[in-house]
């Protein structure tokens, strides 16, 4: 075997790091309360300006999806309709198909380095898994019913008591539990409130989280759905990609029909089953045309190319 083979190169090497690269733009540039629970450690104030307008522009750029998803219920909660953002989620899947979820979205990250703490993962039946992951279509399908419901109200004239009831999850009905906001942005605010006053005693932390505008109940579920996913995230590759997450279904249906899809060379194809086995989404691609793949959950991570002993899996635009 020559150096050439045992040097082979991997997609890993090049999206791990920009998987990182955009994990580290979301907290130091989107979170302040983040940099203050570090104590700095992130903090990016070293470079320049110019340097730092162009990583924020390029960073919102490309999590385009991730705005524009929080954005739709923003704005369906004043209500607008929202045109724009609207318009990316459809837009953006089409061209990329789910290059986002495999290439810049930070929870994906963290469900991809989860996946490293135990070797041997539990493995979930085809049947299983077919009927798992309808699961993210209904959270997909609760959140749209939510800030759709809050829309129409409001337009009536009649809403004002919906979105009292409704309270903090009025805005943003799924990032109100979601587990990346949760580990991302409320964790980090509870620590920089416990820096702020470390003599708080627990027994008053109910008193420390009134400032996020949610109640005791909901922070409690929204830990305790961080918890499952974590421990799930560990025990199942992109646990919450695979089941649960709403933008992934919402990417999904429109990536199915995209111009970005893979190929596999049925010369060269031995139908070893290695990216079947190696695919963190659980793609049954020896099942797919080879022509195009462009499974709904694919998210163009590409391991299944990286596995491939015999080279047959590459990206495809058409």
């Amino acid at each position: 075997m020559g150096l050439r083979e045992r040097i082979r190169f991997k997609v890993l090497w090049v999206r791990l790091p920009v998987q990182i690269a955009f994990l580290l733009f979301s907290w130091t540039i989107g979170s302040e309360a983040v940099r203050v629970a570090l104590g700095d450690r992130l903090e990016v104030g070293l470079l320049p300006e110019s340097v730092r307008t162009v990583l924020r522009l390029l960073y919102e750029a490309l999590s385009l999806p991730l705005l524009s998803f929080g954005a739709v219920q923003v704005m369906l909660s004043k209500p607008y309709f929202p045109w724009l953002a609207a318009g990316i989620l459809i837009l953006m899947p089409l061209i990329l198909g789910g290059a986002f979820c495999g290439w810049v979205c930070p929870f994906g990250l963290v469900m991809d380095l989860l996946s490293y703490v135990r070797r041997k993962r539990v493995q979930i039946s085809p049947r299983t898994h077919s009927q798992a992951r309808r699961i993210k279509y209904v959270v997909l399908g609760l959140t749209l019913v939510v800030s759709g419901s809050l829309a129409a109200a409001l337009a009536s004239g009649g809403g004002d008591d919906y979105r009292t009831a409704l309270g903090a999850s009025a805005a943003a009905p799924y990032y109100s539990v979601s587990p990346a906001t949760t580990i991302f942005v409320l964790i980090p605010e509870l620590l920089a409130k416990f820096q702020e006053s470390p003599g708080v005693a627990a027994s008053t932390w109910e008193e420390q989280w009134e400032f996020l505008s949610t109640t005791p109940i909901l922070l409690y579920a929204r830990l305790v759905i961080a918890a499952i996913t974590v421990l799930g995230g560990v025990y199942i590759s992109r646990f919450w990609c695979r089941y649960f997450c709403p933008l992934g279904a919402m990417i999904s249906v429109f990536s199915r029909v995209g111009f970005l899809g893979l190929r596999r060379d049925p010369v060269k194809c031995g139908k070893c089953r290695e990216c079947v086995e190696r695919c963190p989404m659980a793609v049954r691609i020896l099942d797919l045309p080879w022509e195009k793949l462009t499974d709904p959950d694919c998210t163009m991570c590409l391991v299944c190319r990286d596995a491939c002993p015999q080279r047959a899996i590459r990206p495809k635009l058409s």
